[in-house]
This record gives structure tokens, C-alpha cells and sequence, in this order.
């Protein structure tokens, strides 16, 4: 008897976020909002870019980025703080910074 092997893998997760730090209404604004899907027994790695109303990147560098997520009873579930690569300025200076949830 054999068994059926079914490889499996994760795609990169890569959320864009609008950042309203003008304090008014833009010309941009996302209709709909993106579900994240965050699986059991492994790291999921969650990709986010951090854009202005322009849509230009901001740089995080200055920034410690929090990923809260609330269940449907706004009870908090998941707290973390985001990482940025430090390898190069260019990662903090695109406003990309990612999040790992065990």
C-alpha cells in the first residue's frame, strides 16, 4: 500500500498598506480589504509595504511596525512586532518590513 505525497508550499504573503499621515481624504483609498491567511504548525511570514496617499514607500526605518489581529468579538489574538531587513537601506527605505507568526 502506498501513500499519496502532496507537496505543498507557501507563496509569498505580500500585503500592501495605505498610510493616512496627511489627516485627510486622498485620492487613493483600497475598496477592499485583503483576508489573511495564517496557517497552524508552521511560521507563516507575512510581507507588508508601507505606502504613502501617493503611493510612494515609506522609509521604516524610524519605525517599530505592530501587527495586532482581533477575532469577531474584537478580542485580541495576535500581537508582534514587524522586522525589518537590515541587510541593506533599501529594504526600510521601500517601506517593506515583514512579520512572523508562530
Amino acid at each position: 500500500m502506498y501513500m499519496q505525497f502532496t507537496p505543498r508550499y507557501l507563496v509569498n504573503n505580500k500585503v500592501t498598506i495605505i498610510a493616512n499621515d496627511a489627516g485627510f481624504v486622498t485620492e487613493y483609498r483600497p475598496v477592499y480589504q485583503r483576508q489573511l491567511h495564517v496557517y497552524r504548525g508552521i511560521d507563516n511570514v507575512l510581507q507588508f509595504r508601507l505606502l504613502n496617499a501617493d503611493q510612494k514607500p515609506i522609509n521604516v526605518a524610524a519605525y517599530t511596525p505592530k501587527f495586532v489581529a482581533y477575532d469577531e468579538n474584537n478580542n485580541l489574538v495576535i500581537e508582534h512586532d514587524g522586522s525589518i531587513q537590515q541587510l541593506d537601506d533599501s529594504s526600510a527605505s521601500r517601506g517593506m518590513f515583514t512579520v512572523t507568526v508562530t
